[in-house]
Formats: C-alpha cells, sequence, structure tokens
C-alpha cells in the first residue's frame, strides 16, 4: 500500500497517531521536502523519533512516479508530506497513477497553513484563490499573485500568498521578499491593487509555538520585517474589508 501521510506544521511531533503508526510499520519512508517545510526540523531527529529511516526526495522523485509505485506494489510505503498531503496538487498524480496500476493509496490528513491562517481570527470562509509567489529570475516573474489579489478584492475576498521555497538551494523566501515582488509588479501596472497603503498581515511559522505575526500597511511593516520575522515558511495575507471582529483580532498584531 502506499500511504501519503500528513506531518503538520510544527515539528515531527505534529504527526497525528495514526500516521506515526502508520511509519513504524511502514517499509519505506521518504519525506518530500520540496513544497514546505516543518518550523522545526531535523533529520536526524526525525529518524529518531520514528526509529527508521526517513528518505528525503525531491520534486523528480514525487512526480516521475514510477520508483515509488513499484516498491509500493508489495510493499507499505510512506510519503511523508509537511503540512497536509493534498494541500500541493501535485500529489494527486501520485495518488491517480498508483491507483492506475492496482496499487491500493491511503492518505492521512494533518493541519496545514490553509486552515492555521484561522488563528489569527481571520474567517477562513472569507478567504478566495490561494496564490503562490515565486523567487523572480530576469526571464521569470510571474504577475499571477498581483491579479489573483485583484480579483479577490473584486469579491471581497482575502488572499492568502504562499512563498515560494527552493530546499535544495536552502532558500525561503520572506514576507519582505513577497512584499517587495508585488510592489514592483504593482510599480508597472499602476492598477492601486497593491500599494505602501495596503494592508498586509505577514506570518511565519503559523501553527507553531514559533508563530509570529505582524499586522499593519506595507510602508509601515518594510521598516521591521528583517528584524522582526526569521522563523520560516512564511507567509502573506492580503485582506479585503475586514469584519468588525477580524479587525479587533488582527489589533492585536498591530506593529
Amino acid at each position: 500500500m502506499l500511504y501519503l501521510v500528513g506531518l503538520g506544521l510544527k515539528d515531527e511531533k505534529s504527526i497525528s497517531i495514526e500516521g506515526f503508526e502508520i511509519v513504524k510499520r511502514a517499509d519505506y519512508v521518504f519525506l518530500e521536502s520540496y513544497t514546505s517545510k516543518l518550523v522545526d526540523f531535523d533529520i536526524n531527529r526525525l529518524n529518531s523519533f520514528f526509529n527508521k529511516k526517513v528518505v528525503p526526495v525531491e520534486r523528480d522523485f514525487v512526480e516521475n512516479t514510477k520508483k515509488i509505485i513499484e516498491l509500493s506494489v508489495d510493499k507499505d510505503v510512506v510519503l511523508l508530506v509537511v503540512g497536509d498531503p493534498m494541500i500541493a496538487t501535485t500529489h494527486i498524480d501520485l495518488v491517480l497513477e498508483a491507483e492506475e496500476k492496482g496499487v491500493e493509496v491511503r492518505i492521512i490528513n494533518n493541519a496545514s497553513v490553509i486552515n492555521a491562517v484561522a488563528n489569527l481570527g481571520l474567517q477562513v470562509y472569507k478567504f478566495g484563490k490561494i496564490t503562490s509567489i515565486p523567487f523572480p529570475s530576469k526571464s521569470f516573474r510571474p504577475e499571477t499573485p498581483y491579479n489573483v489579489i485583484k480579483e479577490n478584492k473584486s469579491i471581497n475576498a482575502h488572499t492568502l500568498c504562499l512563498l515560494d521555497i527552493q530546499s535544495e538551494k536552502g532558500l525561503f523566501m520572506s514576507c519582505d521578499q513577497g512584499i517587495d515582488y508585488l510592489l514592483s509588479i504593482e510599480e508597472e501596472k499602476k492598477q492601486g491593487v497593491f500599494t505602501q497603503d495596503s494592508l498586509v498581515v505577514c506570518c511565519s511559522g503559523l501553527g507553531s509555538e514559533e508563530q509570529r505575526v505582524l499586522f499593519g500597511r506595507v510602508k509601515e511593516l518594510k521598516k521591521v520585517l528583517k528584524e522582526k520575522l526569521f522563523v520560516f515558511p512564511q507567509c502573506l495575507i492580503v485582506p479585503s474589508k475586514l469584519h468588525f471582529m477580524e479587525e479587533k483580532a488582527l489589533k492585536r498584531f498591530s506593529i
């Protein structure tokens, strides 16, 4: 059988009891390491916790599904995923391919950043389309995040912006970098979607004891972000019109 097991957000102890028991009896355990990271991650501690070797794998191993499916034909194989295993859309391909090959699949869900945003007091059902902000390059700087924020604002919906990671290079995008990305697009498009006066919620380490949140206008937050937020992963929320209870809740994080 192939198991996709959510690790949760904080550390190895965030796994569910069911997930823990599955890992303990599995023949092979892989850790998907490219979509996110545990706030407090240590591979040696992970191995010790499960009393089993956990093998970190990159995108190619998961998306080129042949090897992991072949192993699952007559062995119990676990793919550990930070957060919830099905939030990253890439994993549905693995599930469908495995089922087509006659391999039984079980999914063990867990907490993810998608529901952890409720910690802030924002109403989850007021969130619109989620977007990702990538590390830009000379030939790659999509305007999608900016356009998603614009679209969500048009229906009075909040926007959760997930920030890029390149784990193989040890790179994790900060809220400060995400804000700069959006401001650079605003400078070109000049549509007033994301400006120095925009309200934004900057989050780091959501769902852990190291959680830090800052709320305010971009021009105010830019002065303190590098100093105040240093735990990863981080994410940005661009709120739409706030309910009075949401506004009251967010004031706890005002700089």
